[in-house]
């Protein structure tokens, strides 16, 4: 049981692109709470630590704690360890979409934010493009708002 909520508390840190320090510094938690339950020393964390630690991984609590009953779902639940290839890229996937966001005086979930961010860069990296392709990103973004 302890070890999927290891593996699921894993995948939202790198989801969030948070450190373990900078996440409990933005749960409002002590320092070293989510190491603790990384390294296995918590093994039943508080309904209000995992409250706050949802709020600041943007998850909610049922996300962290459903199926940590079926052992089976351990080996099946694997983190998204994306690898950032070329920074300037991905820099400029970034600033297109937030560009976008504040032209359109739109918001978005920092999911959505994050999955238009990566299909904008690698689109860019897997067509060996030199920066964003434009036209996919005024596309995808606006296929994205339209969906809202």
């Amino acid at each position: 049981m302890a070890h999927l909520l290891q593996k699921k508390l894993r995948y939202f840190l790198d989801k969030k692109r948070l450190s373990v320090a900078e996440a409990e510094r933005q749960a409002g938690l002590k320092t070293s709470a989510i190491r603790n339950i990384l390294n296995g020393q918590s093994k039943n964390p508080s309904a209000q630590t995992l409250q706050k630690l949802s709020c600041a991984l943007g998850c909610s609590i049922y996300d962290l704690l459903d199926n940590l009953e079926n052992e089976a779902v351990v080996e099946s639940f694997q983190p998204h360890n994306a690898v950032i290839k070329n920074l300037d890229i991905f820099s400029e996937s970034v600033n297109v979409v937030l560009k976008k966001l504040g032209e359109s005086n739109r918001s978005i979930s920092t999911e959505d934010f994050f999955h238009l961010t990566d299909q904008i860069y690698q689109y860019a990296i897997n067509n060996n493009l030199q920066s964003a392709d434009k036209n996919f990103s005024e596309w995808v973004i606006n296929e994205k708002l339209s969906d809202k």
